[in-house]
């Protein structure tokens, strides 16, 4: 893959990124980096930066599947002592209407996590070749 295709993937992501409700991740402030002679910040390469937000795009992921709550929990209930937590919820107010979301009914998101690891893994291996079926080279 080029620049030019990599950014043509960066500008899907970023619409889909604020389509889902996370734009921070496609915010190009957080991919930048300052040029030491200058003293003045420019963004990161495409192929770097589109790693980076599928990267953060990942870490969202985590944050929303069930498995990162179970993990969680049980370390919980091994790092105390007697009776710990039962469940935990979470109270959103974005839009000014508070709700709760219960974390033991979230999504298993292993399988999509593992899929945004894999395409990582491929853009890091520059794996992503026209007709590629990623196999290395």
């Amino acid at each position: 893959m080029g620049e030019d295709d990599y950014r043509a993937v960066i500008d899907a992501l970023v619409a889909e990124l604020r389509n889902i409700g996370a734009p921070d991740i496609a915010d190009q402030r957080h991919y930048s980096e300052e040029e030491s002679e200058r003293s003045e910040r420019r963004l990161i390469s495409p192929q770097r930066r589109l790693v980076e937000m599928l990267r953060g795009f990942e870490r969202f992921l985590a944050i929303q599947d069930r498995q990162t709550y179970e993990a969680a929990m049980g370390r919980m209930a091994n790092a105390l002592r007697g009776e710990g937590p039962n469940a935990v919820s979470v109270i959103q107010t974005t839009d000014g209407e508070p709700r709760e979301y219960f974390l033991s009914e979230a999504p298993n998101l292993r399988e999509v996590r593992n899929d945004v690891q894999a395409l990582i893994d491929r853009l890091l291996d520059g794996d992503l070749r026209p007709g590629s079926e990623g196999g290395h080279r």
